[in-house]
């Protein structure tokens, strides 16, 4: 697997191959999680034009794909990989924040200027510069919708509403 975007100044390489011929001590590294059993994922990034700067390595849980989110305006990625979930500036070249969802990550959306993060068992949302604004456990199955300011989570046939910035104030399932 390998892919490429890119956004703003950003380029992003995303693969589960080292890339051919990237000398590691030209680059900031990030090794996220050491569970050599899982199979590794590699994300490279680089200014438009330039040598790259930056290169994340992750392992991935069998059936969970890494995923990445790239805001151009605030020079911010955002990376999942199994139950790490890891924040960058890349103007710096720095993790500048660092958690764990429970068992796995599944996907980064933006809405407005709210990053939401989806896992198995969380649910989480971040401003545009990767600090974290507030998360919820969930059960799955369970899904998600935004309209406006508002956010809604449908967990066991259960639907619960509250503020996309503030976050729920309770629990996501009533029990």
């Amino acid at each position: 697997m390998r892919a490429e975007f890119g956004a703003g100044a950003w380029r992003v390489n995303i693969g589960d191959e080292p890339h051919q011929g990237l000398d590691e001590s030209r680059v900031v590294v990030d090794r996220l999680g050491d569970d050599d059993s899982r199979e590794p994922v590699f994300v490279l990034v680089s200014a438009a034009a330039r040598a790259p700067s930056l290169l994340v390595v992750g392992r991935v849980r069998a059936s969970f794909s890494p995923g990445v989110h790239l805001v151009p305006e605030t020079s911010t990625l955002f990376v999942g990989c199994s139950e790490s979930l890891a924040v960058y500036d890349l103007e710096k070249s720095e993790r500048t924040h660092l958690d764990l969802t429970p068992y796995a990550f599944t996907s980064w959306n933006r809405h407005g200027d709210i990053i939401v993060m989806s896992g198995e068992l969380e649910v989480a949302g971040y401003d545009l510069r990767g600090q974290r604004l507030w998360a919820a456990t969930i059960e799955p199955p369970w899904d998600y919708g935004v309209q406006g300011d508002a956010m809604f989570t449908i967990a066991m046939g259960h639907k619960t509403e509250f503020s996309l910035r503030e976050g729920p104030k309770g629990p996501l399932v009533a029990r």
